[in-house]
């Protein structure tokens, strides 16, 4: 039993660099993405809202409309997900973290508003890439 654990921790060891590059090969087969294809999570070019960080922050204050509060609502932030494809446009928003109906409502109307962004690019070409967004709702 000992020669086997010695020869199988041997063979892991002597394969680990061949399943390192098969992983780094088959990741790097993405950079021709198809409409079919799994969007990125991290790129060398981040998907941008245009104008910067400072735009988006200003349209999303002018263009949330604050919903009525009842007694159990609790102000806090929304968190969005959708994917920026390969052509800026916003698809798939959906919540991974809400407060309640109707500010879970209001987050993705405003979501669905926003312009076309700036791709986010891997190896020189536009790619679709999954983007976080939290949303604050707090009192006037």
């Amino acid at each position: 039993m000992r020669y086997f654990h010695k020869h199988l921790l041997l063979f892991i060891i002597l394969n680990t660099p061949y399943l390192y590059c098969k992983a780094q090969g088959s990741s790097q087969k993405q950079d021709s993405t198809s409409a079919d294809e799994t969007p990125f999570t991290i790129v060398e070019e981040m998907p941008q809202f245009p104008g910067g960080e400072e735009a988006m922050i200003n349209f999303l204050r002018n263009n949330l409309k604050f919903p009525p509060l009842d007694k159990n609502t609790v102000l806090s932030r929304v968190y969005i997900n959708f994917v920026v494809d390969k052509n800026g446009d916003i698809v798939h928003p959906k919540i991974i973290r809400g407060m309640s109906g109707a500010f879970d409502e209001e987050a993705l109307r405003v979501i669905r508003l926003m312009p076309k962004w700036i791709p986010g690019k891997q190896n020189g070409k536009q790619v679709a890439v999954y983007y976080n967004l939290p949303i604050n709702f707090s009192s006037r």
